[in-house]
């Protein structure tokens, strides 16, 4: 069920003040202008018309005036309600008669909502604020023109939205619903990984060792080999890494094809 400020259409509101700020809109300041609007005289048939648009146990109309009577109970000078009415959609007419909104200011959020007397004057009047932004040329020119003056506004509830939840709040919820996250279970986690949650790098393979030589100590064994007479052997020579000399009578055992 939608809930709208007033269950009625054209409400005549006057504008006594317009204030610029700013509000936090997920870890973003958004610059915004808070209406101060007035609905004067505030009779029975307003009040009903309240608690007809925001339902539940507002109670306006039975905490202002009496039940038997549409007359202001005696001894009240200023009540505040706590509405928790959600942001509403603005439907600006110039005249009760003009068929066509001059203006819709969209997402305005509705708070400090109470109902005083004031001297010389009967009945109530009640104010509250209506915060809206960011705004535009155009809007900045429509309120300003409205200020000190009466126009008639029609209530609808707006789309939902994340103005109302801080960035705190939002990163709050967040830790929360990955505390209470269970910890995921791996049939596969074992000797290769760290505390369960990541594999343990491979070692890179160890490179092969080799045996080099110089070109200069094989000269060197070279010159000592032609300086020592001693005979060779096949077992010499491959142990230097020089091929062992091959056996003729094998030689001819092949090209004959015995072997």
């Amino acid at each position: 069920m939608s809930q709208r400020l007033f269950a009625v259409s054209k409400i005549g509101l006057f504008l006594d003040s317009i204030t610029h700020g700013t509000e936090e809109r997920r870890g973003e300041e958004v610059k915004i202008v808070t209406l101060t609007l007035r609905a004067q005289p505030f009779d029975a048939t307003m009040a009903i018309a309240l608690d007809d648009g925001i339902g539940g146990d507002s109670h306006v109309r039975s905490t202002l005036f009496k039940l038997d009577h549409p007359d202001p109970r005696p001894m009240l000078r200023r009540v505040d309600f706590a509405l928790g009415c959600p942001r509403q959609e603005l439907y600006v007419y110039a005249s009760p008669d003009t068929p066509n909104a001059s203006i819709l200011l969209g997402q305005v959020k509705i708070g400090h909502v109470y109902a005083r007397t004031e001297k010389n004057v009967n009945g109530f009047a009640l104010v509250f604020r209506a915060s809206l932004g960011p705004v535009g040329r155009a809007e900045l020119e429509f309120v300003q023109e409205w200020l000190l003056g009466q126009k008639f506004v029609t209530f609808e509830q707006s789309e939902p939205n994340l103005f109302d939840v801080a960035a705190d709040e939002l990163d709050e919820a967040d830790e929360k619903a990955r505390a209470a996250a269970p910890t995921p279970m791996f049939d596969d986690i074992g000797a290769d990984t760290l505390d369960g949650d990541a594999p343990r790098p491979a070692s890179a393979p160890e490179p092969v060792r080799q045996r080099l030589r110089s070109h200069a100590e094989g000269r060197k064994r070279r010159s000592a080999r032609q300086a020592d007479p001693a005979p060779e052997t096949a077992d010499t020579l491959e142990a230097e890494g020089d091929p062992a000399p091959a056996d003729p009578g094998a030689i001819d055992a092949i090209e004959a094809g015995d072997l």
